[in-house]
């Protein structure tokens, strides 16, 4: 209980010391209140230590009780939080794992058809490129290594409001909202081109790798079902990949890829 109190933040330590006077007073408030109508006619002296006695016992109980349990409750609502988190993000990446960000996309689609929203959106499915080679050749630590690289570019490129999440294996998905099909390849390509320029150095071996991905960027209208949306960006993603890799294959047909086209580096 004492790491916790070291921990509290200022606004928690307002909280605590609300419950534990506000709970004492209400406990006074009730023990003053019974003792009043109880022995008020037992004479001036018994009445006023009855008085003190419902002042002083509320306080000496009340007041560490109110103190203890609402520690409790605070370390409670932290452990509930934590484990919230540990059901939903990637313990590798960081990132949303498939099921919580599915749910995430899925429920936004659903309040925007509900409020009648026009704001466009858009939706990438990322793929790294030849990862198999990079486990086969430098081992699955540097495999993990180049997940957790590409998933901190990718957060780091994107809004806070944005949504990030790792659909399996090399694969990532991103809800941009209030994105235009404008916006949206632009989006895209920064990111590739920011994975692309960045190298690797692993734990273990002296070489450094260079990482590539494909991208199937699609936008989103107001009235969209999530399983459409991945269906789409799936198969976009699909010609990005046979197309030759480290591109951007856009909902509307159209390739984005720099001249200097890096290869993997293994």
């Amino acid at each position: 209980m004492f790491e916790s109190l070291q921990t509290i933040s200022r606004k928690g330590k307002i909280k605590l010391a609300a419950w534990t006077i506000f709970g004492t007073l209400g406990c006074i408030a009730v023990s003053v209140t019974y003792n009043v109508t109880a022995f008020w006619d037992l004479g001036r002296a018994a009445f006023i230590q009855s008085i003190i006695s419902a002042i002083v016992l509320p306080i000496i109980i009340a007041g560490p009780m109110f103190f203890y349990l609402t520690v409790k409750l605070r370390e409670t609502a932290i452990l509930n939080h934590k484990l919230k988190d540990f059901a939903s993000i990637d313990g590798l990446t960081g990132c949303l794992n498939r099921a919580a960000f599915t749910h995430r996309v899925h429920t936004w689609f659903q309040r925007a058809n509900s409020q009648g929203a026009t704001s466009p959106s858009a939706f990438l499915l990322i793929d790294v490129d030849h990862f198999k080679k990079v486990n086969d050749t430098h081992g699955h630590i540097t495999g993990d290594e180049a997940l957790q690289l590409v998933a901190g570019i990718i957060r780091s490129t994107v809004r806070k409001t944005d949504l990030v999440g790792r659909m399996g294996g090399e694969e990532f998905a991103i809800f941009l909202p209030d994105t235009d099909r404008e916006t949206a390849p632009k989006k895209a390509e920064e990111i590739r081109l920011a994975i692309q320029r960045t190298e690797l150095q692993p734990s273990y071996g002296n070489s450094k790798l260079r990482l590539t991905v494909s991208i199937g960027c699609v936008t989103c209208s107001s009235g969209s079902l999530f399983e459409d949306v991945y269906r789409t960006a799936d198969s976009l993603l699909y010609k990005a990949k046979t197309g030759g890799r480290n591109q951007v294959v856009t909902s509307e047909g159209e390739k984005l890829k720099v001249a200097n086209d890096d290869r993997l580096a293994v």
